[in-house]
């Protein structure tokens, strides 16, 4: 107290902690600055785990609707990428010994984002995870 009375408001803790270790040091008495200390705090662990839980569905949620959006779009850019090939090809059949070289690229690249949005649909991870669960539970 003798130090808060002198020294008074403001300043900053590292002053007052250099104005009580002169006092306890003029008192005589041993001290240790700033040791560490495990301090254990009553915590609901229960409640903890239900805010983790909802935080986790949270961003799961929020990762299966991008995967959702990301997933139909490129869908929908494969198909029309295929259907506008082979309408062109169809409307210009004639020259079509020319143009399937440049259009068979094309309809390659549309199937293959076709492949890559089933791929990551966000079902398709939940199934892979399942599946594996339920080899290791048969296996025990």
């Amino acid at each position: 107290m003798e130090v808060h009375k002198f020294l008074g408001n403001g300043f900053h803790e590292f002053i007052y902690q250099w104005a009580l270790a002169y006092e306890l040091f003029k008192a005589g008495l041993e001290f240790d600055r700033e040791i560490e200390q495990d301090i254990f705090y009553q915590i609901n662990i229960h409640m903890l785990q239900k805010r983790l839980s909802k935080t986790l569905t949270s961003q799961r949620t929020k990762h299966s609707q991008f995967t959702t959006v990301v997933s139909n779009s490129l869908l929908f850019l494969g198909a029309m990428l295929i259907v506008s090939a082979l309408i062109y090809l169809l409307i210009n059949l004639e020259k079509s010994d020319s143009l399937i070289v440049i259009l068979l690229p094309i309809i390659v690249a549309g199937i293959a984002l076709l492949y890559i949005s089933q791929l990551i649909m966000p079902g398709l991870p939940r199934l892979r995870r399942r599946k594996r669960h339920e080899m290791n539970f048969t296996n025990r």
